[in-house]
């Protein structure tokens, strides 16, 4: 999928269910493309950060999973493309700044920033789950 189409869908299945009060509290902005990862270090969703996110994503099925490199700024990929098998691992990942893994339908996503000693890395099941409630109790 191209990255606009990208962008929409997980706009869909992850920060449309962000209250509209709370998306202009934290100004995530669907206009605003930049750093969607915004929507999870604001603390909005129920996500795991740093290790928690690590581990999650090491145990999660990656079956269909697809990655982009996404950045509106610049280093960017055009369009998704299949997860690297080299990629299936945390540690082969947590370095790529902007980079975002997804799981089969949108199921879960996988998210390294920029900012790759301050914040992140991200993982978070999409909004049809309670399922990162239940592993944050």
């Amino acid at each position: 999928m191209t990255k606009l189409e990208f962008v929409d869908k997980f706009w869909e299945n992850f920060i449309e269910s962000i209250a509209l009060d709370e998306r202009k509290k934290y100004q995530i902005e669907k206009s605003d493309r930049r750093f969607l990862w915004n929507a999870f270090a604001s603390g909005v969703l129920p996500s795991l950060e740093g290790e928690l996110a690590n581990v999650e994503f090491d145990k999660v099925d990656k079956t269909g999973a697809f990655e982009i490199q996404y950045n509106y700024f610049g280093i960017s990929d055009e369009n998704t493309r299949p997860l690297s098998q080299s990629h299936y691992n945390s540690q082969n990942v947590n370095h790529i700044p902007e980079f975002y893994i997804i799981g089969k339908d949108f199921a879960w996503c996988y998210i390294v920033t920029h900012e790759l000693d301050l914040c992140g890395p991200y993982f978070c099941y999409n909004r049809c789950t309670n399922k990162i409630k239940i592993l944050n109790s």
